[in-house]
């Protein structure tokens, strides 16, 4: 997940877009003052942007792009109606 949000921030610097990572391994209280800031692309693994987003800091309404990490992990868990929380808003915009 390190890896795609350097990636994201080394291109966002070029197109001009501004990116944000959500990871158990960080602290939540550093993500949640990331996220006070207009964010283009989130990162993250998908129980910690569904904290975020359960507590108020993460919206899916206007998200363009989706990077998942671990997401296949959880879809083999039976985390399927967790990931569907986000993936849901996302698929259904025209």
């Amino acid at each position: 997940m390190e890896q795609i949000h350097s990636v994201a921030k080394t291109i966002g610097h070029v197109v001009k877009f501004s990116s944000s990572m959500a990871s158990a391994r960080a602290k939540i209280g550093q993500q949640k003052k990331a996220l006070e800031r207009p964010t283009d692309v989130l990162v993250g693994t998908p129980n910690r942007i569904l904290r975020l987003n359960r507590e108020g800091h993460a919206w899916f309404g206007d998200c363009a792009f989706l990077v998942l990490d671990e997401c296949d992990l959880l879809l083999g868990e039976d985390y399927v109606s967790e990931v569907s929380k986000i993936v849901q808003p996302v698929v259904t915009k025209e």
